[in-house]
């Protein structure tokens, strides 16, 4: 009564569904307020659809996946059809089978994948009532799915009291918040109470004493002197006067109304509630609890519960939690030892809670049941549940030690949950007495990285540096993955001062004999640390990444990968880039989200120094995309600042503004410095791009600073060569040569060829007419020994500028034509412009290429594309992207109308010639 506007929206959501287009929408508000009878004309809706209904129950919140197997039941018939490692996840989360503890999102993508394959046979209707109660494992596998569902025939519609966090809540997704009926909704719902008449003033008067919440307007039309019995519940009625909050009325009234059964009756509701509506375990425990035998019976003749088969549910969830509120707090323990009582012996993990909810003050045997059940969730990937059985066991722990052990571990798993904040609280806590080195160190690490993956840069370097020291003479091997973890943070910081301060640790660790995979990454690590102080770090880059490169025996796992991804970075060998390709495969393939953002980065960072400027679009914006729903602060800035880099020199002035500013505002407050550095460079490139040398000259000054305040000299970072080039356009010769000068003595002591390249061509620029030529030959020759085509054609592009100013307009020919080939096959559009504007003052006419239909894709969909075109199917690719089959069809649709072709080899044909 009184819900057309949201009628009307649910209807349109069902017919989406049936054809194919997914739904997910949030039906938000307080208790009572129609939030359940709401999914109730959903479900009759939905009568032709497949309709699948939970509810959450707070009393089952910490069982990992309870609702996730309800939702997926029966999920063994689907596992087969999903790739291995995501089957393996979701039987490992479900308790099917006993394997390696599984990714979180890997959780979500077979449930995913479950979801969409049903879907073919038949639409979903997945409804979620009191979803605030759902266990966090399984929200956060429904709130994965949900994001990406957008061409399924899925409809996924929940309801959640507003004043209750959930994933799903925080996921960005639909909301209809529901408020109270209108005045003629209110007296509409009041005539179908056939209780005692009144007419239009009645209802008014009801109205504003309930807000028109549904709930409170039934329960006030229950009993005759229904008006009466409110009037003292809901502040009154009188006009003028607010009414007392309606949830709080709520409750009130329930537990009154028991009580009116009988004095007990709220001791029983809490029984109920407590054991979550088991029939046998209720009417055990309350023989336990000495309560009467008919009182059950009673309780339903008075409206209060219902049974049915083996259950016992509450006529509505306030029932219960306002009825287990109630009790004083010696009586909920009571209820809960009952609980215990009545659970048979195999329910391991009630049995452990309910003993832990029993407990008063530290208790041995419930502290190492609930730690086993944490243990047994994290092996799950059930991290929330694990957090919260662990941090419950370390607050029932009299020993100091194991206390501050279980409050660790169970810090650890809150992060592996991601929240940090709830983490950092759980270290607070475990580390608020006398403890070990070695859980100091542990909890010193766990603290440096969720400071490094939160952004706050500073305190995660000097937190793992001090977690190092800690451990240096008892577990160096430790203690080196430690200090390299540190050194990485130096590089987001750009901070030369921390960066040798931790090299010269890392030296000292590695002369004391350390594992095989701990040399290898100390060896990264200080390679890296010399690169970032202006010195030639290849020699040790080159050996760590042979020590755990697999080809030569390593055993590589995911912390080695995102170290080889550095070093990809700082080599640019074809090995190395191997190796990265590889790590992202394998993630793709393993469903490591985690991983993903970071791995995606630097193959972008490798791709926009060669010629595949469009994967490296693709693969920045999945990189920040996904980062950004991980909560990976840093990654999310430093590849929204890539992108923006890669746009300035594609003349996508608008999109690199907005995602260098993004990245600057994560980056500030953060001390992301390497981002603020890229998203500078890229402003500056966008200026340059655009002939604004005044603008550029500012914007690229602005970033050496950034380097000199940081202490940073590596010379890749350094846009000296471009700042050079805007000066000498500007008329300042005199500082644009000053400039070349530093520069080309650093890049000298580098010795790297990239940046000898640049050096050079700063010399060229600034030489006189008779030198010019060797000078570019020389930065040529250096290029010729990198994959880097943008750097090569701006080379080429200013060599035959100056010589057509030298009077030598036949000899300029050549590399312009070489520049603008360049520029035109990378979409690097104003560098192709401007070398087109130097071939015609040479007398040569180039007919501009224009964009292509490939421009126009979107970044997801050219990774689509090239998926495809690499020999994957639909299927596959869907799998490799998180996606289903039928979004991956949907963006393809989109592709072929783009391009105006109806086919995958005529899109091969297209890819083929440039498009």
């Amino acid at each position: 009564m009184g819900r057309e506007t949201e009628r009307r929206a649910l209807d349109a959501l069902v017919a989406g569904a049936r054809l194919g287009r997914s739904a997910v929408l949030l039906l938000v508000g307080e208790p009572g307020i129609g939030k359940t009878t709401l999914l109730d004309y959903v479900a009759e809706r939905a009568e032709d659809m497949a309709v699948v209904r939970v509810a959450g129950a707070e009393a089952e919140r910490d069982l990992p996946f309870g609702a996730l197997a309800l939702v997926l039941a029966p999920a063994a018939a689907d596992l087969d059809q999903l790739p291995t490692p995501q089957a393996a996840a979701l039987r490992t989360a479900l308790a099917l089978d006993t394997g390696p503890q599984p990714d979180r999102f890997a959780v979500g993508a077979a449930t995913l994948g479950v979801l969409t394959r049903r879907a073919e046979q038949r639409p979903i209707a997945l409804l979620l009532d009191d979803a605030h109660d759902l266990d966090r494992p399984s929200a956060e596998a429904l709130v994965f799915a949900a994001r990406r569902l957008v061409a399924d025939p899925i409809l996924l519609v929940a309801a959640l009291r507003e004043s209750e966090a959930s994933p799903l809540r925080n996921a960005d997704l639909p909301e209809l918040a529901l408020g109270g009926l209108d005045v003629r909704g209110t007296a509409d719902l009041l005539r179908s109470t056939n209780t005692a008449p009144g007419g239009a003033e009645r209802a008014e008067w009801v109205h504003r004493t309930t807000g028109g919440n549904p709930l409170a307007i039934v329960e006030m039309g229950r009993e005759p002197v229904g008006v009466a019995v409110a009037a003292g519940s809901f502040g009154g009625g009188v006009p003028g006067l607010d009414a007392v909050p309606v949830p709080a009325a709520l409750a009130d009234w329930f537990v009154r109304r028991a009580r009116a059964v009988a004095p007990s009756a709220t001791t029983l509701l809490g029984l109920v509630e407590a054991a979550a509506g088991d029939l046998r375990v209720v009417l055990s425990g309350a023989a336990v609890l000495g309560l009467d035998a008919d009182l059950l019976t009673r309780l339903e003749g008075a409206g209060l519960i219902g049974t049915s088969g083996d259950r016992v549910a509450f006529t509505h969830p306030l029932v219960g939690s306002s009825a287990y509120a109630s009790l004083t707090s010696d009586r909920r323990r009571e209820v809960h030892a009952a609980v215990v009582a009545s659970l048979p012996s195999a329910d391991v993990t009630r049995r452990a809670w309910h003993a832990a909810a029993a407990a008063l003050g530290p208790d041995i045997e419930a502290a190492g049941a609930l730690e086993a059940v944490g243990v047994d969730a994290r092996r799950r990937g059930a991290y929330a549940v694990a957090a919260s059985a662990l941090e419950r066991a370390a607050q029932l722990t009299d020993d100091e030690t194991l206390r501050a052990d279980r409050g660790v571990a169970a810090a650890a798993a809150a992060f592996d949950a991601g929240d940090a904040g709830w983490a950092l609280r759980l270290l607070d806590a475990a580390l608020a007495g006398d403890v070990s080195a070695t859980t100091r160190s542990r909890a010193g690490a766990l603290r440096g990285a969720i400071a490094s993956r939160s952004g706050a840069l500073g305190e995660a370097w000097a937190t793992l540096i001090a977690a190092a020291r800690d451990v240096a003479d008892t577990d160096p091997d430790r203690a080196l993955h430690l200090v390299a973890e540190a050194i990485g943070v130096a590089f987001y910081l750009a901070n030369g001062d921390v960066a040798r301060e931790s090299q010269r640790l890392a030296e000292s660790l590695l002369e004391r004999g350390v594992d095989r995979s701990a040399a290898g990454i100390g060896r990264l690590a200080v390679g890296m640390a010399q690169v970032l102080n202006g010195e030639d770090g290849s020699a040790q880059l080159r050996e760590g990444a042979r020590l755990l490169d697999r080809e030569n025996g390593a055993e590589t796992g995911e912390f080695d990968s995102a170290w080889l991804a550095l070093a990809a970075l700082f080599l640019r060998d074809d090995g190395s880039i191997r190796r990265l390709l590889r790590a992202v495969e394998e993630a793709r393939a393993d469903t490591s989200l985690g991983a993903l953002p970071h791995l995606l980065f630097h193959l972008a960072r490798d791709h926009a120094t060669t010629d595949r400027w469009a994967a490296a679009e693709s693969d920045y914006a999945e990189a920040a995309s996904l980062a950004e729903e991980l909560g990976q602060s840093t990654e999310t800035a430093i590849a929204l600042a890539g992108l923006a880099w890669l746009e300035a020199r594609r003349g996508k002035e608008d999109a690199s503004r907005e995602h260098a500013a993004r990245a600057v505002a994560i980056a500030e407050p953060r001390q992301i410095m390497i981002a603020r550095i890229w998203a500078g460079f890229a402003l500056g490139d966008v200026e340059l791009a655009a002939g604004r040398m005044d603008q550029a000259v500012d914007r690229h000054a602005s970033v050496v600073t950034l380097l000199d305040v940081a202490g940073i000299r590596d010379v890749d970072l350094s846009p000296a060569p471009e700042l050079a080039e805007a000066l000498l356009r500007t008329g300042d010769t005199e500082r644009a040569a000053a400039l070349a000068t530093e520069y080309g003595s650093r890049a000298e002591a580098k010795g790297a060829p990239w940046a000898l390249a640049r050096a050079w061509r700063t010399v060229a620029l600034l030489a006189a007419d008779d030198d010019l030529d060797a000078a570019f030959e020389e930065a040529l020759c250096h290029h010729a020994q990198t994959p880097d085509v943008f750097e090569t054609a701006r080379t080429n592009l200013a060599y035959g500028a100056r010589l057509r100013r030298a009077r030598r307009r036949v000899d300029a020919r050549e590399p312009l034509q070489d520049a603008y080939r360049a520029f035109e096959r990378l979409g690097a559009q104003p560098w192709a412009d401007t070398a087109a504007d130097e071939l015609a003052a040479t007398g040569i006419t180039v007919a501009p290429r224009g964009a292509t239909g490939l421009d126009n894709l979107t970044p997801r969909e050219r990774q689509i594309v090239q998926l495809l075109l690499d020999g994957r199917t639909t299927r596959e690719t869907a799998g490799a992207l998180f996606l289903s089959p039928k979004t991956v069809e949907y963006h393809l649709r989109h592709v072929y109308t783009k391009l105006g072709i109806t086919n995958r080899r005529e899109l091969a044909g297209l890819v083929g010639s440039g498009g």
